[in-house]
């Protein structure tokens, strides 16, 4: 009716005014499908970012554990080497010091037999087999003190290597916990 032939000047403008309120109103309802497509986008690109974000800290982490597995073990290996140098040091020191006790003690001996031959005449080659048999009983009880102390050298070793371990499994333990619960252990 109104649109077929306009009247007056003022239903020209309605009709052209009523043609752009419906194209608004074609518009507004392409508002949601819009809306729809760039929040999928929005969405699928934040999901991408959170899966790359994971997989990273995932690989840092095993990095992470790698790296401190190997320095532990170069810290017990580190520790082995300086036990073992430090015990074949005292060991040596023992040895040689109870060596030089023997050495000195069988050239004194020595030299007694030989200032006083007459004196101990045929009882001479029972002094040599009492003197051979003193020297084996003391490198005998030489022997026995060295086994002794490179087993209980061993036997500290494997304390200090069983402790270090202990203390990595409770670091270990520690580092699983939340971070006010694991500020307790720095104190």
């Amino acid at each position: 009716m109104l649109t077929d032939n306009p009247r007056t000047a003022r239903d020209a403008l309605i009709i052209e005014l009523l043609g752009d309120i419906g194209a608004v109103h074609d518009e507004i309802k392409k508002i949601p499908a819009n809306l729809k497509g760039s929040l999928r986008e929005s969405l699928e690109l934040i999901a991408n970012a959170v899966e790359e974000a994971e997989k990273t800290s995932q690989s840092l982490q095993q990095e992470t554990q790698s790296s401190l597995k190997a320095v532990s073990e170069m810290q017990v290996e580190k520790l082995n080497k300086e036990t073992s140098a430090v015990i074949e040091e005292l060991f040596s020191k023992a040895i040689s010091n109870e060596i030089r006790k023997t050495e000195r003690f069988a050239l004194n001996l020595q030299e007694t037999l030989q200032r006083f031959p007459s004196y101990f005449g045929n009882q001479y080659k029972k002094l040599c087999y009492l003197m051979a048999a003193i020297t084996i009983l003391v490198i005998l009880a030489c022997g026995f003190g060295m086994t002794t102390l490179y087993l209980q050298s061993k036997s500290w070793e494997q304390r200090s290597v069983g402790i270090f371990n202990a203390y990595q499994e409770q670091q270990n333990i520690i580092m699983t916990l939340p971070d006010n619960e694991r500020n307790k252990f720095r104190k």
